[in-house]
């Protein structure tokens, strides 16, 4: 089951970090503490009972979206402790009998909120049921490469804690304080506890990795990313572009969309070489323009934010053009190399979930495609370009799946630029 769960790829997750990595990692960390409004609170509970998943499970789907978000990743592992006594004669035992679970989502920005929760659901409860193997005999039989100052097989962990109650004891009165120890583990550990005025967050984080601020403002967006998804459960994800009011001095994250950065250095010289290919030299400002029309044509074939666009061309100036136009209409490229095997070509294109293939005919029945020599003349009733969103994809490259089935690894346009 984790063998198929987890696959081969075991890439860390690449959030922002404040500090490089380094292979002495220091224990020390600090901690963010919020507690979302009681309306949000008591929406999410009702979603996630309305789903028949738990109040944790709609917490760690909301996180799951926010990793995603700050990594540009589509795939994002947690680590998760279960309680591990499913046996009838383990329920009454004193010991430790707590194992680690790897819990891996796919996060597609094009589904609801819903659709989301349902799938971590799921998972959960998969891995509940196969949580017999302890992690380092998973660690053992997956063997992912290690990397000094980097926790194998996931980064960040989150638990579910239990809201004390007082209790008495004759005379004495009795109840559990937090404590927080200053050591981490892990890059992010993120504790949920469902208290009666709201759900509480933690997240305690390594002080060698990041700083206060950075976690503050994620805390932030987290709060307001649980308001909107508990307004609009069932709306695309990749249409609740919310930012919070950061704070002045909290250090902005992935704020830039690539495409800002392409039209700064665009306007600022349209003349400027942006290609040499084959003997001939095009302008940023011809780029931009041959982007454009694509663009419109990719718009009117219904393409949007969150789609996934294959370029099945090699090196040409048709390649930028392609990968330009995509990232205008706010899908993610997917490059495919037209001299790999039609096997790992249909692989790729299948498992990137491409809506439309740029270049060469794939020979795809169903698959939309649009040759990069088209007519590149605007249309004369121009579609609206969408709004730029840094935390979508930007594109999708595909490992060489040497070691078994190719994985993509993505990358944000906040990230890109």
């Amino acid at each position: 089951y984790w063998r198929k769960q987890l696959g081969d790829d075991h890439t860390p997750l690449a959030l922002a970090l404040d500090r490089p990595r380094s292979a002495l990692r220091e224990s020390r960390g600090a901690s963010v503490r919020l507690q979302l409004p009681g309306d949000t609170s008591q929406r999410l509970r009702n979603l996630a009972k309305a789903g028949g998943a738990t109040t944790f499970m709609a917490m760690l789907a909301l996180l799951n979206l926010l990793l995603a978000r700050h990594s540009g990743a589509d795939s994002v592992r947690i680590g998760s402790p279960l309680a591990n006594r499913s046996r009838a004669e383990t329920q009454r035992v004193v010991g430790y009998f707590t194992t680690l679970s790897v819990l891996s989502n796919r996060v597609d920005e094009r589904c609801s909120f819903t659709a989301l929760l349902h799938q971590v659901r799921g998972t959960l409860l998969q891995a509940q049921e196969h949580s017999q193997l302890p992690f380092d005999q998973l660690l053992q039989a997956l063997a992912p490469p290690r990397e000094a100052g980097t926790h194998p097989l996931f980064q960040v962990k989150c638990t579910e804690q239990s809201a004390s109650r007082p209790q008495r004891f004759a005379d004495l009165s009795m109840g559990l304080d937090g404590l927080v120890a200053g050591e981490v583990h892990f890059d992010l550990s993120v504790d949920f506890t469902d208290r009666a005025d709201g759900i509480e967050v933690l997240i305690a984080y390594a002080c060698d990795l990041f700083d206060a601020g950075r976690i503050e403002a994620l805390a932030d967006e987290l709060r307001v990313l649980a308001e909107a998804v508990s307004l609009a459960p069932e709306q695309p994800l990749l249409e609740l572009a919310v930012k919070p009011e950061y704070r002045a001095d909290a250090p902005a994250i992935a704020t830039e969309d690539v495409l800002d950065a392409w039209q700064r250095q665009h306007l600022l010289s349209p003349d400027a070489a942006a290609v040499t290919c084959n003997g001939l030299t095009f302008s940023r400002g011809h780029i931009d323009r041959a982007a454009e029309a694509l663009g419109q044509q990719l718009l009117a074939r219904g393409v949007g934010p969150g789609d996934r666009v294959a370029l099945l061309t090699g090196r040409t100036a048709g390649l930028v053009t392609g990968i330009l136009a995509t990232l205008k209409c706010g899908a993610a490229y997917v490059p495919v190399d037209p001299r790999w095997p039609a096997e790992r070509r249909s692989a790729v294109l299948a498992d990137s979930g491409a809506c439309l293939v740029l270049g060469a005919d794939p020979g795809v029945p169903g698959l939309d495609w649009l040759a990069l020599e088209a007519d590149l003349t605007l249309p004369t009733v121009l579609r609206a370009w969408p709004a730029r969103v840094p935390q979508l994809p930007a594109y999708l490259i595909y490992t060489s799946g040497s070691s078994g089935t190719p994985k993509a690894v993505v990358a944000s346009r906040g990230n890109l630029a």
